[in-house]
């Protein structure tokens, strides 16, 4: 059921992120959390490590802003040293496991699409275009 038609667009509706997952990429292997939803926010992480070591990090949350709007802001790069900036994805749908958060900027990922699954968690991310690049991430519980 797609709740974006009758306005209930909740953080409360994310629940099925919660927990610790991860997912074999790029030789290495992804790990993602998320806090469960808690006074109209979520708090999460993601970091790769590949042979040993932590290639990437990325800091998330999912916030209710007073109009009522969902939106997730993701800190991506390396470690935690030097500045970086959010980027914002909107939460444009929800439903039956599922949640689609998307920005207006023609970059990828445009798409960010969470789906819980019978052994998990997938998470694809889509690229802007007629054939547009895509990445899923497959996590089981960690």
């Amino acid at each position: 059921m797609n709740v974006v038609a009758m306005g209930l667009m909740t953080v409360d509706a994310l629940v099925f992120m919660a927990g610790a997952w991860v997912a074999p990429v790029d030789g290495g292997l992804f790990e993602e959390t998320w806090s469960k939803p808690t006074a109209g926010t979520m708090a999460g992480h993601g970091r790769l490590i590949v042979d040993g070591k932590t290639a990437f990090m990325e800091f998330l949350s999912i916030e209710t802003a007073k109009d009522g709007k969902v939106t997730m802001y993701i800190v991506l790069g390396a470690l935690s040293a030097g500045e970086k900036k959010p980027v914002a994805f909107q939460l444009i749908s929800t439903g039956d496991g599922t949640a689609t958060f998307k920005r207006e900027k023609a970059d990828f990922p445009q798409t960010i699409r969470y789906t819980k699954t019978k052994s998990g968690l997938e998470c694809l991310l889509t690229g802007p275009g007629e054939q547009p690049k895509t990445e899923l991430y497959a996590f089981k519980p960690l």
